[in-house]
């Protein structure tokens, strides 16, 4: 597995810049650590704690000045995020192997089909006019979405966003401010129970997290360079073949 590793350092980078400009760089990432030889639910569990923690917490800081301004609103769908996080990624280890390898193919799928249309169901939703605080909605909306985001998670992004959209006033800017936290909180105790409990393989996190970091750096300088279509595409094509190969 050590050369597997080491193809896994410019995985990483690559992984980084899209998180920067199309998003959902797991949908890479984990189909690449399928083909390495991981098993489906050691692949995942790596890919969250090396990858996407790494990348949802830089993304996070960005939006740090902002969130201070939410105050309960932020505190409510963080823990709300949390509670889902941990019962999502819960059940990937408690329902095991057999059950995860069932049903990742529709998930990879969804999950390409989120990459593809997920701007377009946001600009729809947004189209609206801003509805009145519900955040009683927004936390119901949040803790049934971070069960999927605790358990796999590609492409919950839109979602949030949208349900955001249509819960509280502010518009795609807030809510996509409060996505970004949210997804923090559900990855953070996803990778606190998957480091305890999880076939983590640590070897492979370092790899991926170092060079993620640096791609995520890198990726807003190169956004500017290449069409965000053909980002997606390329992502949504690799689920997409991963989700065949795992039906063959």
């Amino acid at each position: 597995m050590n050369l597997g590793v080491l193809l896994l350092v410019p995985l990483g980078f690559v992984c980084g810049v899209v998180a920067s400009t199309a998003g959902s760089p797991s949908l890479l990432s984990f189909p690449v650590l399928l083909a390495a030889g991981y098993s489906p639910v050691q692949a995942n569990v790596t890919n969250t704690v090396g990858m996407v923690m790494p990348t949802t917490l830089g993304g996070s800081l960005g939006y740090r000045d902002k969130l201070r301004e939410e105050g309960h609103t932020a505190l409510g769908l963080a823990v709300a995020g949390g509670l889902g996080g941990t019962l999502g990624s819960g059940l990937l280890l408690l329902l095991g192997e057999r059950v995860f390898q069932a049903v990742i193919p529709s998930l990879l799928v969804g999950a390409a089909a989120l990459v593809l249309v997920g701007p377009w169901m946001v600009r729809r939703v947004a189209r609206t006019d801003d509805p009145v605080d519900r955040p009683r909605a927004a936390i119901v909306v949040t803790f049934l979405l971070s069960i999927y985001g605790g358990y796999f998670g590609a492409g919950v992004g839109p979602l949030l966003v949208s349900g955001y959209v249509t819960t509280l006033a502010g518009g795609i800017q807030r809510s996509n401010a409060l996505k970004v936290m949210v997804v923090l909180a559900v990855n953070s105790t996803a990778t606190i129970l998957f480091a305890l409990y999880g076939p983590v393989d640590w070897l492979a996190v370092a790899a991926l997290a170092v060079s993620s970091i640096a791609g995520g750096y890198m990726g807003s300088h190169i956004a500017r360079r290449l069409p965000d279509p053909l980002l997606r595409g390329v992502v949504a094509a690799s689920a997409l073949i991963a989700a065949a190969l795992q039906i063959w």
